[in-house]
């Protein structure tokens, strides 16, 4: 699940911290019988990528901008074309940033050996590298 945050952290703004944006999300949406936030991935431009219960999305709406409609399309804020950039090379580098992102934020669940969230960790990170080599494509002469 893709949301916007009104958090005013360097830390979660500058990309950096998947645990430190994890504990912000665990202080406004509180673990409970229905479930809870399971990773939270930093993305920039006040951004983040969720693993949640399914139980909680609507509390995660109630309390943060759904993007998740936009999530990998061409209205996607991240994939929003640069100057001096084409779309796809756009997409293309904000892509190369995602898996970045989310390739720091997987060791810890491979170390943790958490088959749920090992399984959504290769399941996005096999969409992006579809999605880059579609856009690399598109970028070639």
């Amino acid at each position: 699940m893709r949301i916007q945050s009104d958090f005013e952290c360097d830390l979660c703004n500058q990309q950096s911290d998947t645990y430190h944006a994890l504990a912000h999300f665990t202080l406004d949406i509180p673990p409970g019988e229905d479930g809870k936030i399971f990773i939270a991935i930093p993305l920039g431009k006040g951004q983040f990528d969720l693993a949640v219960d399914q139980a909680i999305v609507g509390r995660v709406k109630f309390h943060h901008t759904d993007l998740s409609h936009l999530r990998l399309l061409s209205f996607d804020p991240l994939f929003a074309a640069e100057f001096g950039r084409s779309y796809a090379e756009t997409a293309f580098h904000a892509l190369s940033e995602m898996i970045s992102k989310y390739t720091i934020a997987a060791r810890l669940v491979y170390i943790s050996n958490e088959q749920r969230g090992i399984k959504w960790f290769e399941a996005q990170m096999e969409r992006f590298y579809e999605l880059q080599t579609h856009f690399y494509k598109q970028t070639l002469p």
